[in-house]
């Protein structure tokens, strides 16, 4: 399978409803991306400044990096907590997708329950967190190839991302 980047290019700004959604969906990730990156950037800083000075200054012992590893697990947590807390207080919608409008749906239209939505989090968490980011990539080329603009944990939770206008 090859993919057409121009295709991709012409499809993306293409005025009609559905890329205009897909345009949403992106800078929505980028804001709920950003978001998360101060989270857990936040916890994580500080014990990586603390392990980092312990190894150049010949004093690392494996008790710098048990607090690294707790720290770094929170800040997944924290994430976590933040894309299923803003779904649930804001009816599928995190804060990224609440300013440009758009909500999580069932495939069916209905909405999602607390714990669709809170797999779902997880889902996405561990999928940046284990692909070191790749997954964002993979994440952006099926949400641009493909009509309906799901991307891979979309379509594993059944879920569909809407305009707040079509509900």
């Amino acid at each position: 399978m090859v993919l057409n980047f121009k295709a991709i290019f012409v499809n993306m700004f293409a005025m009609d409803n559905n890329n205009n959604l897909k345009i949403n969906r992106i800078l929505a990730a980028l804001v709920d991306g950003l978001i998360m990156f101060i989270i857990f950037w936040a916890v994580f800083i500080f014990p990586l400044i603390d392990f980092l000075k312990a190894i150049k200054t010949d004093t690392y012992t494996p008790n710098h990096l048990f607090p690294l590893i707790g720290f770094f697990i929170t800040g997944l947590i924290l994430d976590i907590l933040y894309l299923f807390i803003s779904s649930l207080i804001l009816k599928g919608s995190t804060l990224g997708m609440k300013m440009f409008n758009i909500t999580y749906v069932k495939y069916d239209g209905t909405s999602p329950k607390g714990h669709d939505l809170f797999f779902h989090g997880v889902a996405v968490v561990i999928s940046l967190t284990l692909s070191f980011g790749l997954s964002a990539f993979v994440d952006l080329c099926s949400l641009l190839s493909n009509k309906m603009g799901k991307s891979f944990h979309d379509i594993f939770f059944a879920m569909k991302m809407v305009s707040v206008y079509d509900l």
